[in-house]
């Protein structure tokens, strides 16, 4: 966790530091529509750790190495440049490594389910760094980056002695279905393009660092496992304003036993006409 601390403080201070440097787009804005927006997503994951043949940031052109993922974001357009939303992930990750254990060598090979649930922040660079009119399509660069908690389920397979040895989060666990839960920081980079001004697609990369050594359900030299997530998705941006919301309205006038209340001096006026 501490690594995750160091990481996080400097990812807050590099996102100070962009926004201070100049002057935001946004500001230069009087007036912005927020909006609300939901991100349909899917793609691959590839596993960094142990019990993989790929050190970060590389990647593997091996279908063994990876594996599909599919996900929902929903968030809130703040202004120009800022945005939260809430991602929920599910998933699989796998992995694949020789290790010598007992003086001999052993093929291992992991999978893994998870389900993720995270809130992240986003900064839009293209937005803070240039000016651009409102309704100018344009794609749209941002970094990404926020924490929560992963459930997942693993199963190590030696290849070698052709057994289980090994598993995490069958049972026992404080996650969905007993599953292994823990702490969990992302951080990511991406683009946007709109299609038009309620749909946007996006592509992006994005590394899950998972705030233990186990979800491979192997300790060796790496003290953290974590995994990149490649993804593309569509965007719907949307208005959800209360005023907008309207209840139905009874007009009680239109009631046989409805009777008007009249003042008292309107009613002397209309006794006095009559006579």
């Amino acid at each position: 966790m501490k690594f995750l601390q160091k990481s996080n403080t400097k990812v807050l201070l590099v996102f100070l530091i962009l926004l201070l440097s100049r002057e935001s787009y946004c500001q230069k804005i009087k007036e912005y529509d927020k909006y609300w927006f939901a991100n349909l997503h899917c793609g691959g994951t590839i596993f960094y750790g142990d019990i993989s043949r790929v050190s970060w940031p590389g990647l593997s052109f091996k279908k063994e190495d990876w594996k599909v993922a599919y996900g929902l974001n929903f968030g809130w357009q703040l202004t120009p440049v800022l945005s939260a939303y809430f991602i929920t992930n599910n998933g699989e990750v796998s992995g694949f490594n020789q290790v010598l254990t007992d003086l001999t060598q052993h093929d291992f090979y992991f999978e893994a389910k998870y389900i993720e649930f995270t809130i992240n922040g986003r900064i839009d660079l293209t937005n803070l760094l240039y000016q651009f009119p409102p309704d100018k399509k344009h794609p749209n660069f941002f970094i990404a980056g926020g924490f929560g908690y992963v459930h997942w389920v693993t199963y190590l397979y030696d290849l070698t002695a052709g057994s289980i040895p090994r598993s995490n989060g069958a049972g026992g666990g404080k996650g969905i279905n007993h599953r292994t839960l823990e702490g969990i920081g992302t951080y990511g980079i991406g683009a946007k393009y709109p299609i038009n001004k309620s749909f946007e697609l996006e592509i992006g990369y994005s590394a899950r660092i998972v705030s233990s050594d186990v979800l491979d359900v192997y300790s060796a030299g790496t003290h953290l496992d974590f995994l990149g997530y490649i993804s593309i998705g569509i965007t719907y941006k949307f208005a959800l304003k209360l005023s907008t919301l309207r209840l139905p309205f009874i007009d009680y006038s239109r009631k046989k036993n409805y009777r008007e209340y009249i003042p008292p001096e309107k009613k002397r006026m209309k006794y006095k006409k009559n006579r």
